[in-house]
């Protein structure tokens, strides 16, 4: 009898989960020799809670459309091709134990998934190790795959073996041999493959306590991943600004074929770091929101799974109070997810990554749409980076809800509004010098109207503050700007905003200084535009009709009111509408960010007010 005509395999009903069980199953696979023969597997039920010993398939599912039958339980069950593939190498490796989602959960049984969902934080990191596959079924590999995938293992771990190298190291590495171009471009066959822009797998790496990357013939621990990334990431970092050999032009002419999943691979290797060793370098605190919007990069295909498929990075308070249900509707889901992180955090953070910027047009301005960011069309700025201000004095937030009319109801202090804008260039604007290192726009508009800043500091300070949103430029700390970086950031506005005469006045005249004074210059030029490019991209400047100067998002209009609210560390755009208000979204505004409007309450200068948003 054919494997067609089998008799259809169906789950068993798992028993309740409760203090003592965790019931979830394991599938077991059969040893062959033959490498060809049918897959042949037993599942069977197990317990969580009594650690049982085995291994996690972290994998993208494939076209669910197009479906191989395996044998489980003598019985035929269709996986996709791309299971069917990792089935096929994990029996090849002798992996015999192991947890893989679409075979171990019901998937017919929305309850089942339902309560299963919350366990899948567990299962990857209860498991002795997580296997990412990162292989192809037989007939969708490309011709000399073999060849091509042995180069792209040989160079990745050519860039692994040692940790911040300088970018000399890496041109010697990259044109190393003879076939150095085919060599680079292997590496699409890596950082190309779609496991790297899913969803659920973000979590599945970054919960693992041991990671290993299965392709077609060769593994890659994690730590080679991780240490080659963080190097290609560095380097293409100064190849903005850099002048390359003729044949590196070459080299890299197809690096964007896989910019991407070096981008997602970065996050998701940095993420894995920061979980599991914390005092390893580049740790920062990420809290529940930054998962979520970090998340907001990959795909799903149940934009329900922007929450339900990060929970497992989220604190236990916070996954108490989601109950997976995919019967409610994404306008329930988000907003529910919002208020929950309010009433857990005792922040009001969440409201940072909303707005109208940020939401949908029939919902709360409240409520983020968490949906994919990944659009040609997203105009959606990053997130400030909110740890790193305190706008309202560590205060708790004051806040009540008002389910009937969709209201978050939050109190603070309105400090200004709007009198001037001045639209931002959006085409490349980190490399747009005329705009943020010449032109300087938004300071010259305030100079038309005001003469001193009401901080009493520098105009030109401000500005850069502004631009910048405070923040240094080094993608490693990411820290608040010294005193030190400030005079450096001013140098370089000075310096080009200088005529050919004024630069010869700036630069050094002994020639062995020239070189040291080139080098540190191209290196505070990186800083200072990585800065404006991570805060100003999709962002308009303005101007207050105290004087301040700020961002925030396209949106805004004049008119529009700065607000610092209890429990929120970076002001807030409102508008109001008749008896209540709408969220324009978070803004950065120097002066504003530490606290000062909430030391002038206190003397008086404010008073405090209750905004409705709706």
């Amino acid at each position: 009898m054919s494997i067609e005509e089998l008799e259809q395999f169906y789950h068993k009903p798992l028993n309740k989960i409760t203090r003592t069980s965790q019931p979830f199953r394991l599938l077991e696979i059969h040893t062959s020799s033959e490498p060809s023969s049918r897959i042949e597997c037993t599942l069977q039920h197990a317990n969580l809670l009594g650690k049982p010993t085995f291994k996690a398939l972290s994998y993208v599912w494939g076209d669910p459309n197009i479906k191989v039958p395996i044998l489980l339980d003598s019985k035929r069950y269709d996986v996709t091709k791309n299971c069917y593939g990792a089935l096929l190498r994990l029996r090849d490796l002798r992996e015999t134990s192991v947890w893989i989602d679409a075979i171990c959960i019901d998937q017919m049984n929305n309850e089942e998934k339902c309560s299963q969902i919350p366990l899948m934080n567990y299962i990857y990191s209860a498991a002795e190790e997580v296997i990412v596959w990162l292989g192809h079924v037989e007939g969708e590999r490309e011709p000399n795959s073999w060849e091509t995938e042995s180069m792209a293992i040989s160079l990745l771990k050519d860039l692994s073996a040692g940790e911040l190298r300088t970018f000399e190291e890496f041109l010697e590495i990259a044109q190393r041999g003879e076939e150095s171009v085919r060599r680079w471009n292997a590496l699409k066959l890596v950082y190309g493959h779609s496991w790297f822009s899913r969803l659920w797998t973000h979590q599945e790496l970054i919960l693992s306590k041991s990671a290993t990357f299965v392709l077609d013939y060769n593994n890659l621990n994690f730590d080679q991943l991780r240490l080659a990334t963080q190097f290609i990431h560095k380097a293409s970092d100064e190849m903005t600004f850099r002048q390359l050999p003729s044949r590196m032009n070459e080299l890299f002419e197809d690096f964007q074929g896989f910019k991407d999943g070096l981008e997602k691979a970065r996050i998701r290797t940095v993420a894995r770091v920061n979980r599991h060793n914390p005092t390893h370098l580049p740790y920062q605190r990420i809290s529940a929101l930054d998962q979520v919007i970090a998340g907001s990069r990959f795909r799903c295909f149940n934009p329900r799974d922007r929450v339900y498929a990060l929970l497992g990075l989220l604190n236990s308070d916070i996954r108490d109070k989601t109950v997976v249900d995919y019967d409610k509707s994404l306008e329930e889901v988000y907003r529910d997810f919002a208020e929950a992180l309010i009433e857990t955090s005792h922040s009001l953070e969440v409201l940072t990554g909303a707005g109208v910027a940020r939401g949908h047009s029939s919902w709360p301005s409240w409520v983020q749409d968490l949906g994919d960011w990944n659009s040609d069309n997203n105009k959606q700025p990053k997130s400030l980076r909110y740890s790193k201000y305190d706008a309202s004095c560590s205060t708790r937030p004051n806040f009540s809800k008002n389910r009937k009319m969709n209201e978050l109801i939050i109190g603070g202090v309105a400090v200004d509004s709007i009198l001037e804008t001045v639209v931002m260039e959006e085409k490349n604007i980190v490399k747009d010098a005329t705009h943020h290192i010449k032109g300087a726009k938004g300071l010259h508009k305030w100079e038309e109207n005001f003469e001193a800043y009401p901080t009493g500091c520098d105009p030109v300070h401000a500005w850069i503050k502004t631009v910048t949103a405070d923040i240094d430029g080094n993608k490693v700390t990411s820290e608040r700007q010294s005193n030190e970086a400030l005079e450096e950031f001013v140098f370089i506005h000075r310096f080009n905003d200088s005529s050919s005469e004024g630069k010869m006045v700036m630069m050094p005249v002994e020639l062995e200084k020239y070189n040291d004074w080139k080098e540190s210059l191209l290196d505070t030029t990186i800083r200072f535009t990585s800065a404006v490019g991570a805060a100003s991209q999709h962002r308009t400047f303005f101007i207050t009709k105290s004087g301040y100067m700020g961002i925030g998002p396209m949106p805004l209009e004049v008119g529009d009111t700065i607000c610092v609210v209890l429990g929120c560390n970076v002001p807030l755009l409102l508008r109001k509408y008749e008896d209540h208000y709408i969220l324009v979204g978070e803004c950065f505004v120097w002066g504003l960010m530490d606290g000062e409007a909430m030391r002038m309450k206190r003397k008086g200068e404010y008073r405090f007010d209750i905004f409705r948003l709706r």
